[in-house]
């Protein structure tokens, strides 16, 4: 605020030199409405509206989806344990952009990923995967493979292979990421174990050790280095 960004005025000033930015207009449009200024929410939707009537823009999207992740959210009982992100793959099965469809993906893979429900959190995680921004390859990437090892007892020759992919596009683009060297050790692990997935053993092997000589102090890596030497 003491900067003027993300004021009223500022986000008016915006809306004021770009006319036509609908993602501008929206901004403006949730300021207005969190002070209390319906009518100035309304004029703006309105313009958005006039902007986008087939309301197929990516701001519109992205402010649809929420309004869906939201709706979804209300009804989430954690007493009960019942989490319905069903209305929210309904919403991705029309969608067209891509940013849209990772979000909405990999919220649904993560859920079912910290949830326990592991099929569930295997197709969402391809269909995400599929959407990936180069800047999320890294972490998604490596939570996708890391997930994909949890439940190796139930993989598909098709998810095996998934998995490898994830892990190393993952890998390849860690090394200009800037990560220390527990992070890295993390990155070559679940290489490693998405190599031993597919039979390729030596791989295996040859990545745990990296991970050994980047963290030397986790006793898992040594202790993963002995199950693939172990296990064909």
């Amino acid at each position: 605020m003491r900067a003027g960004q993300g004021t009223r005025s500022d986000l008016a000033n915006a809306v004021a030199r770009a006319p036509d930015d609908i993602a501008a207009r929206l901004a403006l449009a949730r300021k207005l409405l969190d002070l209390g200024d319906a009518a100035g929410h309304d004029e703006q939707m309105a313009a958005v509206k006039e902007l986008d009537p087939d309301e197929v823009s990516l701001p519109v999207r992205e402010m649809k989806y929420g309004r869906v992740v939201e709706a979804a959210e209300a009804r989430f009982d954690d007493d009960r344990g019942l989490y319905d992100v069903q209305p929210i793959i309904e919403f991705l099965r029309d969608e067209k952009h891509a940013a849209v469809l990772f979000q909405g993906w990999s919220y649904v893979a993560d859920l079912n990923d910290r949830l326990g429900r592991d099929p569930e959190a295997r197709r969402a995680y391809a269909q995400a995967w599929a959407y990936v921004p180069a800047a999320q390859v890294v972490r998604f990437g490596h939570d996708l493979a890391a997930n994909f090892w949890r439940g190796r007892a139930d993989l598909t020759d098709a998810e095996r292979a998934l998995a490898l992919e994830a892990a190393e596009r993952a890998a390849e683009a860690s090394e200009s990421a800037g990560l220390d060297a527990p992070s890295m050790a993390r990155m070559r692990d679940v290489l490693a174990c998405s190599y031993f997935l597919v039979g390729r053993r030596a791989d295996a092997l040859a990545a745990i050790e990296q991970s050994i000589a980047l963290d030397p102090d986790n006793e898992a890596y040594a202790l993963r280095r002995e199950v693939f030497r172990l296990r064909k």
